[in-house]
């Protein structure tokens, strides 16, 4: 069975660890890892993802696609349309985004418990993916956010 590179480089790590614990070293061999060019679904699939999904995590996925960040309700203009993200991430910039009437009205049924607009991305993501691995079932498809899975 072939093991990849990328499971390679972990174990020598965790072996390295281990040497340096008992106070030696060693060469350690380097595997370079290829990159994989992901799967982009297409609209038509992200759309039957998103009505498929519960009110919150089709809200959360609409949310994603329109602005592709983290929003507060502070952050919501309802009566304008635009999400102003005022703390971009990862090297990103503030910036304003016009959002459809759809996601408005998604945002407008979720009650507003807390300051921010979702719950901690863990409990989202277990949701996300019993709902993706039901409704790919159902359909007889495959949805790929980010890997098979």
């Amino acid at each position: 069975m072939a093991v990849a590179n990328r499971t390679k480089n972990y174990h020598l790590g965790v072996y390295e660890s281990f040497l340096k614990f008992l106070g030696k070293t060693w060469q350690k061999p380097k595997y370079t890892c290829s990159q994989k060019i992901p799967n982009i679904p297409l609209e038509s699939e992200l759309n039957l993802l998103i009505g498929g999904c519960s009110k919150t995590i089709s809200t959360v996925l609409q949310t994603i696609k329109e602005t592709g960040a983290r929003i507060r309700w502070e952050d919501v203009d309802f009566e304008r349309r635009i999400v102003s993200i005022n703390y971009p991430e990862k090297g990103s910039r503030a910036r304003q985004i016009k959002v459809t009437p759809k996601l408005i009205a998604m945002l407008h049924s979720l009650p507003r418990k807390r300051k921010t607009i979702f719950a901690h991305k863990s409990q989202l993501s277990h949701q996300f993916h019993i709902q993706r691995k039901r409704l790919a079932h159902k359909q007889q498809r495959t949805f790929y956010m980010y890997n098979k899975g």
